[in-house]
């Protein structure tokens, strides 16, 4: 293993209410290598893990954020007939996942996913903590992390890489969640990017049955 860089990274990210959110964290990211020799030669798979700290809300919608720690483990692997098969830990944007695509060429790519939505609770989130959650959401009921289940590709644009998810939760009431989104890398290796995602979430019969008692 070998450390190829340690940076800070900041990154904006704009809802559908047009709010733009900073997101500040010191990361150390790790490449795994097989050795010297084979870092130059061209192989079938990728592998990054990471750790650092960013200010994050406490909950979605929420005005407050809370600093929150945060590992990561990315990698891919890709096949000569079968696509590739990703693991992605997440972001400020979308929720941790494993994609499989199904057909995946630089210009288009569509697979199924399989995720994993962390819950929201009312207790103020530690550094270490995997839950969203407020005092000030005293009273309301918990929502519970759920595996979810969907589809999701991306295709270039004049250039521009742009991408969609189809996301629908297996238990719980978290619903269906729709992203669509594009990336746009303003420095070199992605030091700093501008991410654009509108996402619709849609309830589920249980969420509207509570809504209504």
């Amino acid at each position: 293993m070998q450390i190829r860089h340690i940076a800070v990274g900041l990154r904006a990210v704009v809802g559908v209410r047009a709010l733009v959110r900073l997101s500040w964290g010191l990361a150390a990211t790790c490449a795994v290598l097989c050795g010297g020799a084979l870092a130059d030669e061209p192989r079938n798979w990728d592998l990054t893990v990471g750790a650092g700290v960013a200010s994050l809300p406490q909950y979605s919608g929420a005005a407050s954020s809370h600093p929150r720690l945060r590992l990561w483990v990315d990698g891919e692997y890709r096949t000569a007939d079968f696509g590739s098969v990703a693991i992605d830990s997440g972001s400020l944007t979308i929720d941790p996942e494993l994609r499989w695509n199904v057909i995946d060429r630089p210009e288009v790519g569509f697979g199924p996913l399989l995720g994993y939505r962390f819950g929201r609770n009312d207790k103020n989130p530690a550094l270490t903590s995997r839950m969203d959650g407020s005092s000030r959401l005293q009273g309301l009921p918990d929502v519970d992390s759920t595996v979810d289940a969907g589809m999701q590709g991306h295709a270039l644009a004049f250039g521009v890489p742009v991408f969609g998810q189809l996301r629908t939760a297996l238990s719980g009431s978290q619903g269906t969640l729709l992203n669509l989104g594009l990336y746009l890398p303003l420095l070199p290796e992605d030091a700093i990017g501008f991410t654009v995602l509108p996402t619709l979430t849609g309830p589920t019969r249980a969420r509207c049955a509570r809504s209504m008692a």
